[in-house]
């Protein structure tokens, strides 16, 4: 007899703890988070490059002003490849900031 009471009691118990339980009110707030806005880097200083266009006419002028050093060359496509990966860059590099621009402008907006 007296587990059935402890079980009565256990039953009693959870419900009025339901109860209050569903009674209670939930506020929400909203918290707004402070985005910093950083500022750009600095600008890419680059290093001056010399290119030589080197032909029959002119290898052995240019092989006696180098004497001792060596030089690199490229062929024209692969200049090209070059130019054109260079373009590709610079066009990534620009959406990139727009990216970056626009998500700055929509932080200092909703401020």
């Amino acid at each position: 007899m007296p587990a059935k009471k402890y079980l009565q009691i256990w039953v009693i118990l959870l419900i009025i703890s339901f109860n209050f339980g569903c009674s209670k009110e939930i506020n929400q707030i909203s918290v707004k988070k402070e985005i910093a806005v950083l500022p750009h880097p600095s600008r890419v200083e680059l290093q001056n490059v010399n290119f030589r266009v080197i032909n029959k006419e002119n290898l052995k002028a240019f092989q006696q002003e180098l004497l001792f050093e060596s030089f690199i060359s490229i062929s024209l496509k692969d200049y090209q490849n070059l130019s054109l990966n260079t373009e590709e860059l610079k066009r990534f590099i620009q959406q990139q900031k727009d990216i970056i621009l626009y998500y700055e402008n929509s932080i200092k907006e909703e401020k």
